[in-house]
């Protein structure tokens, strides 16, 4: 939520926070600025995107163009042989999309192409793009219609995903405590007359996305649109 700079519409049973949640402990959500965000097809909002404005390796050009020129420029995830690697996250449908493509230099083609399946880079991915590494998770942030977030709403009957260009130190972490061992604490009592052992841990911290004289400082977002291919 905090790289997408939004909470959108997946159900508060998959996620842990509610609808309309804005951040925690006052930290709150960073909106994508404009140098650092792009949409699919020619949707230039979110409220303009269509049925049409899907994920493909279109899409993945683009930001290999827009990585490339941006200044200052967005330094890679990794470096694997001598060469520059970023990571694009896209929703699980979006994924669908671009799997479908299997014409002459499209999905199908890079997949096979695809170097050192084996590196921890590639694990569970889509394969890769022009030093793009591509995955896909369900949890990407969505959006529709009934999104609570006033400048994530989507067109009527059009679901769409907040995916997400990374490179290094896109978001921090940063803990507190009392300076002793450990980021978490632990604590351990007996209950029901010592029959029951009740574990508690907990931890003082917060994430952010990192933001530089205004900027993005490690991700881009990429907007599309996300329809369920079941539905």
């Amino acid at each position: 939520m905090y790289l997408s700079g939004v909470r959108g519409v997946t159900a508060a049973t998959d996620f842990h926070t509610a609808l309309g949640y804005t951040g925690r402990a006052n930290n709150a959500f960073n909106a994508p600025d404009s140098s650092h965000h792009m949409y699919a097809s020619d949707a230039t909002t979110v409220a303009t995107i269509t049925a049409q404005c899907k994920m493909s390796m279109e899409e993945v050009e683009r930001a290999v163009a827009k990585l490339e020129t941006l200044d200052p420029m967005i330094q890679p995830a990794a470096r694997i042989g001598g060469e520059t690697k970023f990571v694009l996250l896209m929703h699980t449908w979006c994924a669908y999309d671009i799997r479908r493509s299997i014409s002459q230099g499209d999905w199908l083609e890079i997949h096979k192409a695809t170097d050192d399946a084996k590196s921890p880079i590639y694990r569970n991915s889509l394969g890769e793009y022009a030093g793009i590494v591509l995955h896909k998770h369900r949890n990407v942030i969505r959006t529709s219609s009934s999104c609570t977030d006033t400048d994530f709403i989507a067109a009527s009957g059009v679901t769409a995903a907040r995916n997400l260009i990374l490179g290094a130190q896109a978001a921090v972490i940063a803990w507190g405590g009392d300076g002793g061992p450990g980021r978490y604490t632990w604590n351990e009592e007996t209950d029901d007359r010592g029959n029951a052992l009740v574990i508690t841990s907990g931890a003082i911290y917060g994430v952010s996305k990192i933001v530089f004289n205004s900027a993005d400082f490690g991700v881009i977002a990429l907007d599309s649109y996300c329809g369920d291919p079941n539905s």
